[in-house]
């Protein structure tokens, strides 16, 4: 909560905007990947490894380059007269957050472990309370997300296929 508001939201915008730059940039990137000594051999002539590898690099450079920047903002924001509020809005975001990650590790509980049953875990308070998100969750088609993620990698991928 001390972290603020400004400061969490700059974070996940940081990963977001190191995922779409190393979307964007990876195929630029895939031939000074291949050239770097130790990593050239290991990739050997796998274009796909290669396009995961300048993937990797780029969203690495500019999630750093972002860190850099997330508590400079912060900082300027938590020494003026906004700080309490942020450090408010802060803790209501990690809250929620909080309720958020707990639904969808019970949505994985669900969905994964579906087989089995864990009656410390199906009789607990928060499964009562929880059940009802994570069944939200399932009826929003997680597989849809899935085919989103998987049609971005071959595009991502797709430099490698021969004209």
């Amino acid at each position: 909560y001390s972290r603020g508001l400004v400061r969490e939201v700059m974070a996940i915008v940081g990963w977001v905007v190191a995922a779409i730059a190393a979307f964007v940039f990876s195929p630029q990137v895939m031939p000074l990947i291949k050239e770097i000594p130790m990593v050239g051999p290991i990739l050997g002539d796998s274009c796909e490894l290669s396009i995961i590898a300048s993937f990797a690099a780029v969203f690495a450079i500019v999630l750093l380059i972002a860190s850099f920047f997330t508590p400079l903002l912060s900082s300027v924001i938590n020494k003026s007269m906004l700080g309490k509020l942020d450090q408010s809005l802060g803790f209501i975001f990690g809250v929620l957050r909080g309720i958020a990650l707990i639904a969808i590790g019970f949505f994985a509980y669900n969905t994964v472990l579906s087989a089995e049953s864990f009656p410390m875990i199906d009789q607990s308070r928060s499964a009562q309370v929880f059940g009802d998100m994570a069944t939200s969750i399932e009826e929003r088609n997680p597989e849809r997300a899935l085919g989103w993620v998987t049609l971005q990698y071959e595009q991502l991928v797709s430099v490698c296929e021969p004209n």
